[in-house]
């Protein structure tokens, strides 16, 4: 991965990663990841700009950057544009939404990467609960890491 886009991967870098609900984003990457071309993520030519396009919303998913990486998603018709847009939904509290994108998304090859027998829809159902009583649990947060990486090594290795 091009050394720009390996700084948003950092352990430090994703520390807070969904620990609560927080729209303002990371804001140490905001101007620098907000401005980010698609071509400048990757040291190879793009083969697959969906999938390119994909692992610039995860970065901004991932640094909660809600908006940017909805608007970005929305626009990819594919099952991994549905669940960044899933995880996304999820995220900012909609659930029924979240559930919805989750269908789009089908029976994912990359649930494998997750943990045994990961189960989107419960997924959703244990962050709605969690979520009502303030933030996830570490177990909760670590899978929903486990998710995010999943998805964006599916779409980095199938975007070149």
């Amino acid at each position: 991965m091009n050394p720009v886009a390996q700084q948003f991967l950092t352990p430090d870098a994703i520390s807070t990663y969904a620990r609560e609900i927080d729209p303002s984003g990371n804001s140490d990457f905001a101007h620098q990841l907000r401005d980010l071309s698609t071509d400048e993520l990757f040291e190879v030519p793009i083969t697959n700009h969906d999938m390119a396009d994909c692992c610039k919303s995860g970065l901004l998913l991932l640094h909660n950057f809600l908006h940017e990486s909805h608007d970005i998603s929305q626009s990819i018709h594919t099952a991994e544009g549905s669940w960044l847009h899933a995880i996304m939904h999820r995220t900012e509290g909609d659930f029924s939404n979240a559930k919805y994108w989750y269908r789009r998304v089908g029976d994912h090859e990359a649930f494998g990467d997750i943990a045994s027998g990961f189960a989107p829809f419960s997924f959703v159902d244990q962050c709605e609960k969690e979520y009502q009583g303030g933030a996830l649990s570490d177990v909760a947060q670590q899978l929903a890491f486990a998710e995010w990486q999943a998805l964006f090594d599916y779409c980095y290795q199938n975007s070149v």
